[in-house]
């Protein structure tokens, strides 16, 4: 369950989408005032293009991000081939600052093809290639408790009172 090179690539996937709002944001303030960029408004102000893109793509990203975490952690969780999960975990940050920057560049394509097939390539060992179940606390834990069970009957009647 060890993957240091995933769970480096988790914490950037959420570092970036987490950072992605503060253009698309300053664009807000300095287009229509701080005061409509965080003010109660019923409708929003038309953004320029490029902000209108960077919000799309972070929504997209954030989108993403629920579908990859999950899979991520459940790749993990089975232990699945390591070089695999780090390989399409690679691919995933990758494929997510090019969507990004390509995205709010106006550079329109289908690089979500890239993000999601590496979402579904970590599903792939994690799901169908990697038949074991979880280990439980039942697992462990009750054979050690049988184990000493029959330890301590043993002892027991080995006493001569």
């Amino acid at each position: 369950m060890t993957n240091p090179s995933a769970y480096y690539d988790l914490a950037v996937v959420v570092l970036f989408t987490g950072l992605m709002w503060i253009p698309y944001t300053l664009a807000s303030i300095k287009h229509d005032g701080l005061g409509v960029a965080i003010g109660n408004r019923e409708t929003l102000p038309a953004l320029p293009p490029w902000a209108g893109r960077a919000k799309r793509a972070h929504l997209n990203a954030v989108e993403n991000l629920v579908l990859f975490a999950p899979a991520l952690l459940g790749a993990l969780a089975v232990d699945a081939n390591a070089q695999a999960v780090a390989q399409a975990t690679h691919v995933y940050v990758g494929a997510r600052v090019v969507h990004y920057l390509a995205y709010v560049a106006g550079i329109h394509s289908d690089a979500m093809v890239i993000p999601m097939s590496a979402i579904t390539a970590v599903l792939i060992p994690s799901v169908a290639l990697k038949r074991t179940r979880l280990r439980t606390t039942t697992d462990v834990v009750v054979p050690a408790l049988t184990r000493r069970k029959s330890q301590a009957l043993s002892y027991l009647a080995n006493i001569n009172v």
